[in-house]
């Protein structure tokens, strides 16, 4: 039921702690990475594929499987043979059938051409709201300004309407000198005429 998958290279980096090397030759012979790591990495790799999607192995934890595989391994050899130590664990991308991989790589182009979509929407929205903003800011200067103008042309009325109101204050003295004169020279003219 499920899907073949090939790992073309898997490299094992360990090394031998120097008082563990005779204890560990002595009971796994020279070639002690061979029983005691290479025979176990199929197997640690089959169970972990064993668990895990095709989806997950290939993409979604690929990045996981040298470290799980490390530990795995590390793990067993702390008790089997201590002093054996697993400096590093690399793991080739595998090899799936060909329909899948392009199905997989099909799958990523649609993903990045979504994301492309939606950085895209989102470059869109902030430009929108930044010229929303300069907009509003716009609209806020020319309302203020259009405030002062108001209150400037007010204030002109005001000091036109004060002026006026001096000026015709000053007239009507004027005309109320004047014609006190006149009523003072004609009455005047009048107390002369009585006597």
């Amino acid at each position: 039921g499920g899907v073949m998958i090939y790992f073309d290279r898997i490299e094992v980096v360990n090394f031998l702690i120097p008082s563990a090397v005779y204890d560990i030759v002595r009971n796994f012979t020279a070639d002690y990475d061979k029983a005691l790591i290479f025979n176990k990495v199929h197997h640690e790799l089959n169970q972990f594929c064993s668990v895990h999607s095709l989806q997950e192995v290939y993409i979604g934890l690929f990045d996981q499987i040298d470290e799980n595989l490390k530990l795995t391994l590390q793990e067993d050899l702390t008790s089997m043979a201590p002093g054996l130590i697993i400096q590093a664990v690399r793991v080739t991308k595998p090899n799936i059938p060909e329909s899948i991989r392009r199905n997989y790589e099909l799958m990523e182009s649609e993903k990045t051409k979504l994301l492309i979509s939606q950085q895209t929407q989102k470059v869109v929205e902030k430009e929108a709201e930044t010229e929303r903003i300069k907009a509003v800011i716009e609209a806020e200067k020319v309302a203020q300004v259009a405030e002062i103008k108001f209150e400037q042309k007010v204030m002109e009325k005001e000091t036109e309407k004060k002026i006026s109101q001096i000026e015709d204050g000053a007239f009507l003295a004027r005309q109320k000198a004047k014609a006190d004169a006149e009523f003072y020279t004609s009455q005047r003219a009048a107390e002369a005429n009585k006597v």
